[in-house]
């Protein structure tokens, strides 16, 4: 998520792996294509659905957003970031955004 005109060197990528068929209705994400190179390009929005399983894999820097769901069914989806170890993303993902978890459970010997 970038707010500026300056783009960073490719550095990370967005793995989205719905757990449900993500349809329209279901306000799946919206991208808008080429702005990972040109962040103030708007060539038009990209809205993509995709079966339970169907690995969706972008660019980071490419401008997008989670539209709204208006059903009533929960759009579960495993959101994995890959980046170059010098990247933190503290503006989307701080420590004062999340709740602490809970302490693991200690595994119980057999």
């Amino acid at each position: 998520h970038l707010d500026d005109a300056v783009q960073m060197p490719p550095h990370c990528v967005n793995v989205f792996l719905p757990l449900v068929d993500l349809t329209a209705q279901m306000g799946p994400t919206e991208f808008t294509p080429e702005t990972h190179l040109d962040w103030s390009t708007r060539p038009g929005n990209v809205t993509l659905t995709a079966e339970a399983g169907q690995v969706i894999l972008f660019d980071y820097r490419t401008r997008h957003r989670g539209l709204a769901n208006k059903t009533d069914v929960a759009r579960p989806l495993v959101y994995i970031t890959y980046g170059k170890p010098f990247w933190r993303d503290n503006a989307n993902f701080s420590a004062q955004r999340y709740q602490p978890l809970p302490p693991l459970v200690k595994r119980r010997k057999r």
